[in-house]
């Protein structure tokens, strides 16, 4: 009986816990995007794992000096050692404008305005490989 008790109390504390993961930290990652030599800003920079590398994605916005920071997908800060493809998209409405940040780039009738070499995780052609001490990497864009 106290076993079965013991048992029910263990499964309780993991099934209740599972949700509070903690945020993990890796190396910090940041760096600058520029676009024909100018800051891009409102741009989503996504660096996808490849080749060997087993991690998830990390993703950071660009301010409007072109700058971002990566976050992992608990919100903790930089992204895992490895090898990654970036992928840098900027959805704009027909006025330019970037689309308002709480209605979904699709939803607002924004398009992609990059690229798909720099815009589609199945055809960019950037590159990172992030080290156990981080990394700055810039992007200059070229349309």
């Amino acid at each position: 009986m106290q076993l079965r008790i013991m048992a029910c109390f263990v499964l309780v504390l993991l099934v209740g816990c599972a949700g509070q993961t903690p945020a993990t930290n890796f190396p910090p990652v940041s760096g600058t995007v520029t676009l024909n030599g100018k800051p891009l800003e409102g741009a989503t920079v996504t660096f996808m794992p490849s080749g060997n590398t087993v991690a998830s994605s990390a993703i950071g916005s660009t301010d409007s000096s072109g700058r971002y920071t990566l976050k992992g997908p608990r919100g903790g800060e930089g992204a895992a050692p490895g090898d990654y493809k970036v992928v840098v998209s900027l959805w704009l409405l027909k006025d330019g404008k970037l689309p308002p940040s709480d209605v979904a780039p699709v939803s607002s009738g924004a398009t992609e305005s990059l690229p798909p070499r720099y815009s589609s995780p199945d055809h960019t052609t950037l590159k990172a490989t992030v080290a156990s001490s981080g990394g700055k990497f810039d992007f200059a864009l070229k349309k």
